[in-house]
């Protein structure tokens, strides 16, 4: 009998899933992160760091908990940075606090964001900013976990 090796793919946790996803896709993760050549990062970011600030977000998925984490009650904080282009397409997303947890599910759910372009001086500008999130019992949430509210 012929062995499909995909057939397997079902038995990898979920949590490990992204880290196979180039291998199997036969891409390199070198070129499957990197921006094309021609896509400059933007000159000229306004940074903002307030959320209540952002332009109106015209379509944002939210990152989905892995189960595993979610059956095991795993809680834990993310940092990831946001650059935004003119087209108010995210151009490009990193993570500053890791969790690998967390982190695939982030990555992919933010750069497939879209916001209504910045106007700055009547022109389109792009933005950055670094949006912490809190994966805990309630799902995911913006801004540090609840412990850090505690003093």
């Amino acid at each position: 009998m012929r062995e499909r090796p995909l057939a397997r793919l079902a038995l990898v946790p979920a949590l490990l899933l992204p880290l196979l996803l180039p291998v199997v896709s036969g891409c390199d993760d070198k070129a499957a992160t990197k921006p094309p050549a021609d896509a400059a990062p933007p000159a000229n970011l306004v940074e903002i760091q307030d959320p209540a600030k952002f332009p109106k977000a015209v379509y944002q998925p939210q990152p989905q908990t892995p189960n595993i984490v979610t059956n095991s009650g795993t809680q834990g904080d993310v940092v990831v940075r946001i650059v935004v282009g003119e087209n108010g397409k995210v151009h490009d997303a990193k993570m500053v606090k890791s969790n690998p947890m967390f982190d695939g599910s982030v990555l992919f759910a933010v750069k497939s964001w879209k916001f209504e372009p910045l106007v700055v001086n009547g022109k389109a500008a792009a933005w950055a900013t670094n949006l912490e999130m809190h994966f805990g019992d309630e799902g995911m949430e913006f801004g540090p976990g609840k412990d850090k509210d505690k003093d």
